[in-house]
């Protein structure tokens, strides 16, 4: 009997498949597929209930697979399933079937079914459960030869079906069964075409398929790059630098994207294939187009590698049309075919000078648009907040956006202005960078990359790729690592939902364990953004202001003899020296307590570095080795074993394109693109905000703009410091940082004055509470002279590191950074990108990278 050993009897009308019960009203999309693939799970279904949930959108794949979700890992089979698409009409495919004698359990519209063009699935069940790959691919081939117009995939053990909405199968028949006897008298020669050849593991060489595909390579002429011109007539000049570009976006696409089945796959082979022909010639271009399959994360099968690579050759070559052979690609084209998002298509690199210009043309027409809608509306009476309302959904922004069009306008205090004689034109959006210095950032270090070096476009890729494999329950798995008790080490950018998961861990704990819970951050506007009743580091370890040595005696604070959770937030700004002491004291108490404490630390060290004087680098240097900056390079950071979290998905609402294409550019800034500083000098504007808040990297410049700050306030009283000539000049409505810690505020809390009283101000800080500060003790650390002053300074300035954890409304960002992730900050500090403004340009050499503090953030 055929298949004898190779089947198990199964009569009944439950059978196993990979199911996925998400149910879908519509196609998913390209994430959504690759979290389908992550969620199927071997499952005992009865078919009506298997019918019911396909019809509803439900997904499954007819191979049971176990130890991986590849085709390689295929076990059994008794469900057996073909796709149609072309237009093969219900009623022929299910009277050709019957004719043979294969009567189907049923058929199923898929998503895109439509009266006109038929897209269908029609399902088999086998009398018995197939075990022998081999027998498994024959009967697949003769279901798929006898019916006719199938799709070739279906021939793959891990195919995988999409439901469909059509909310009933057609055609049920639930207890029809076919024999193996039944399908293998049918078989034709022919019908081998449709069996696909299994792959060796290992990442060994492919199957016998790879023969006939040499066969079809080894008798086509091989182009050499200095031939191209002469042996392939329409490879014009332009032609091959489209080639080449394209192959540089083509590598940063199959870096960024986890290739699995949906995503396409076969179109990028065929693509790459197509283009490498043009610039290298047909046979190295088959080994690199075999080599992107390998690479895959579910390669090609060897009959889809087959047609993939050789449908230019077979099908072009030998008919002898279109010279010999080749398709040829624009940008926008490679980007349809391969369905890639706007975002995607720009990170790629796949946005030339064409596609950029005619984006930004649509950006300043929309604007245009916008200005005359605001203009109209602020002229008829309206207010800010009406304004805003009044917008069309597409054109909604804040409210400082309308004030600023207003005074660009130059209509803002003035509605006695006429509509007709405002200047739209001179006065519209982005005519300023005509105006701007074209001293732009040196070429970039090579041809093939817009990155300072190689390793810094290679982070930047992994980074990508591993951004593209993220799905939605990243915040979910983050949550239990933390909740298991494990050191935990969480990273990621702005808006990936830091500060939920720490809110939902804190939520979660016992009354007792959040008494013991302690949390804290390098500056204390870091600590005041906590969610969490937090102090500066410095404040809760009772630290001073110099270097601790490793010899140094842990002394730890009696009131954290308790603690049994420690959080530590923006550790990109730690020091070195003092995460080793607090991890000492952490230890200490350990020992004493006889319990495990909880360390988590969250942060990004592609920000500003920890800030470390000249003074301070020696003593730095000989205890924790050359370059040790960063809390990671402690022998503290290595014992506490960090189980690392990167949370890469952004869980902001949706925003507009620009602003999309800004968030991109600052990512591609922190990993050392030069191309995308050159897009900050050109998108940003360059005129001042006298309100915004300005962003320095020095000290130097931070108490040149904080004077022009004060000069703005006319009513100003000044507070002398006791003990030195030093006078603070102060004013209602100034905003002041402050200089120490209290019990009421924490060195470096943000305010703005809100009372000046004889001897103190009361100040209103960014918490939304008033206190009064008055005058403190301070000691000089170079002199040991002992004054009183009022603990605060004034803030119309900062310094980039104590800006960072701040969301400011607009900033004036001045250029002269010369510490790694210093620009990636600053320009990540306010989120409207409208009110942004560079102050002169940005230069090459405002652009710092440490290659190990990115190397934490991948």
């Amino acid at each position: 009997m055929v298949g004898s050993v190779a089947t198990q009897q199964n009569t009944s009308d439950v059978v196993k498949v990979m199911y996925n019960g998400k149910r879908y009203t519509e196609k998913p999309t390209e994430n959504e597929v690759g979290r389908l693939q992550l969620c199927f799970a071997e499952k005992a279904i009865s078919i009506p209930n298997l019918a019911e949930a396909l019809s509803h959108g439900a997904s499954f794949k007819c191979g049971v697979l176990r130890d991986g979700r590849k085709a390689e890992n295929w076990a059994e089979q008794q469900i057996f399933g073909l796709d149609f698409d072309t237009g093969m009409r219900i009623e022929d495919a299910y009277a050709v079937a019957i004719k043979a004698g294969l009567i189907p359990i049923f058929v199923y519209t898929t998503f895109s079914h439509t009266d006109e063009h038929n897209k269908f699935r029609m399902l088999f069940c086998m009398n018995q459960v197939i075990t022998d790959g081999a027998l498994r691919d024959k009967i697949q081939a003769t279901l798929m030869g006898v019916i006719g117009s199938a799709d070739i995939k279906c021939s793959n053990r891990d195919r995988l079906f999409y439901g469909g909405k059509g909310k009933e199968v057609l055609y049920p028949n639930f207890d029809a069964r076919i024999t193996v006897d039944d399908v293998l008298k049918q078989w034709k020669d022919e019908y081998a075409d449709f069996v696909p050849s299994t792959r060796k593991t290992g990442g060994k060489s492919v199957s016998m398929v790879q023969n006939k595909i040499h066969n079809v390579v080894k008798d086509l002429k091989v182009y050499e790059t200095n031939q191209i011109a002469s042996v392939i007539p329409f490879t014009s000049r332009r032609i091959r630098c489209v080639a080449k570009f394209l192959m540089r976006c083509l590598e940063a696409t199959y870096e960024g994207i986890t290739w699995i089945e949906g995503k396409h796959r076969e179109r990028f082979i065929f693509i790459f294939y197509n283009n490498a022909k043009i610039v290298y010639g047909a046979a190295k271009a088959y080994q690199m187009a075999l080599e992107k399959s390998q690479g895959m994360q579910e390669p090609l099968s060897d009959k889809e590698i087959y047609w993939a690579i050789t449908h230019t050759d077979m099908h072009i070559e030998t008919t002898k049309y279109h010279a010999d052979g080749f398709y040829t690609y624009s940008p926008a084209r490679v980007i349809e075919v391969l369905e890639l998002t706007t975002e995607q298509a720009k990170v790629f690199g796949f946005y030339d000078r064409k596609m950029q210009r005619a984006l930004e043309k649509e950006h300043q027409e929309l604007s245009s648009k916008r200005d005359r809608i605001i203009a109209e509306l602020y002229l008829s009476g309206r207010g800010y907040k009406k304004i805003l309302k009044a917008l069309p959904e597409d054109m909604k922004c804040s409210v400082n956006t309308i004030k600023n069009t207003l005074i660009r306008l130059g209509i803002k205090g003035d509605r006695s202005i006429s509509y007709e004689n405002i200047h739209f034109e001179s006065r519209k959006r982005y005519s300023r960078r005509v105006q701007t210095s074209t001293e732009l950032p040196a070429p970039p270090h090579s041809l093939n990359s817009g990155f300072q070096t190689d390793e810094c476009e290679k982070l930047y890729l992994e980074h990508l790729k591993k951004a593209g494999s993220s799905n939605d329950s990243e915040q979910d798995d983050a949550i239990k690592v933390i909740l298991s008790g494990k050191d935990t080490y969480m990273t990621g950018r702005s808006g990936t939902g830091k500060t939920f998961i720490i809110n939902k861990m804190v939520s979660c704990l016992s009354a007792e364990d959040r008494i013991n819970t302690y949390a804290g951050a390098p500056t204390g506007l870091s600590a005041d953004n906590m969610s969490i009743n937090a102090s500066t580091l410095h404040h809760l370890f009772k630290m001073e202001e110099r270097v601790y040595t490793r010899q140094d005696r842990t002394i730890v604070p009696i009131d954290l003899l308790g603690m049994r959770k420690l959080i530590i937030d923006e550790i990109g700004l730690l020091r070195v020296d003092l995460f080793d002491y607090i991890m000492r004291c952490v230890r200490a108490i350990e020992e004493a307590s006889l319990r495990h404490i909880q360390v988590i630390v969250c942060g990004d060290f592609g920000q500003a570095m920890p800030v470390v004087t000249k003074e301070d680098r020696p003593a730095l240097e000989e205890n924790f080795g050359k370059n040790a900056i960063y809390a990671f390079q402690s022998p503290e950071w290595d014992e506490r074993c960090f189980e690392k979290v990167v949370l890469r998905k952004c869980r902001r609402v949706k925003q507009s394109v620009i602003t999309e294409e800004f968030n991109v550019r600052c990512d591609e800034i922190k990993f050392g693109s030069l191309e995308s500083l050159v897009w900050m000098n050109t998108h940003l504007s360059h005129v001042e905000d006298i309100n915004a808040t300005y962003i320095c990297a020095t000290n130097k410049d931070v108490t040149h703009y904080n004077r022009l700050y004060v000069r703005c306030f006319n009513e100003r009283k000044a507070y002398k410091a006791i003990g030195s000539e030093a006078t603070l000049e102060l004013a209602v409505g100034m905003r002041v940082i402050t200089l120490k810690n209290t019990r009421t505020y924490k060195n470096g809390s943000l305010g703005t004055i809100t009372e000046l009283l004889k001897d103190a101000v009361k100040v209103k800080f960014n918490n939304g509470k008033i206190y009064k500060v008055g005058y403190e003790v301070f000691v000089d650390r170079a002199t040991g002279i002992t004054m009183y002053q009022l603990p605060i300074a004034v803030a119309g300035a900062l310094t980039v590191n104590k800006a960072q954890g701040l969301t400011l409304d607009a900033v004036n960002i001045v250029p002269g950074f010369f510490s790694a992730g210093a620009l990636y900050t600053a320009l990540t500090r306010c989120k409207n990108i409208e009110n942004i403004h560079i102050v002169g340009n940005l230069k090459v050499r405002d652009l710092r990278v440490d290659i190990e503090a990115l190397k934490m953030c991948v």
